[in-house]
C-alpha cells in the first residue's frame, strides 16, 4: 500500500489513486461471465440461467436479457442482479 493512501478511508482511495472500486470491478467481471455464457465460450449454458426478452420493443440491442423465474437457490446469483446491468448497455 502506497503511505499516505493508509489514513483514507477505502471509499477516497479508489479516487485517489484511478482504480476502480470493488464493486466496479465485480460487476465488470459478471458482465464478461455473461457476454462469455451468450456466445458460447462459456462451459455454462445459456438456457440454465438466462433467456432472452421476446419484447418486440428493445431499445439499444438485440440481446436484452429477461428476468425469469427460477428456483430460490438461483434468484440471487451474480447472474441474475447483473442482467439489469447487462440490459442499460448500449451497443455501437
Amino acid at each position: 500500500m502506497i503511505p499516505p493512501m493508509r489514513s483514507l478511508p477505502y471509499e477516497e482511495r479508489p479516487s485517489r489513486t484511478g482504480l476502480w472500486t470493488l464493486e466496479d470491478r465485480l460487476d465488470r467481471a459478471d458482465l464478461i461471465d455473461v457476454y462469455k455464457i451468450i456466445h458460447g465460450v462459456s462451459s455454462v449454458s445459456f438456457d440454465t440461467f438466462l433467456k432472452f426478452s421476446h419484447n418486440s420493443i428493445t431499445r439499444g440491442h438485440s440481446l436484452k436479457l429477461q428476468k425469469g423465474e427460477f428456483v430460490l437457490i438461483y434468484a440471487n446469483t451474480s447472474l441474475q442482479r447483473v442482467i439489469n446491468l447487462w440490459n442499460s448497455l448500449q451497443f455501437l
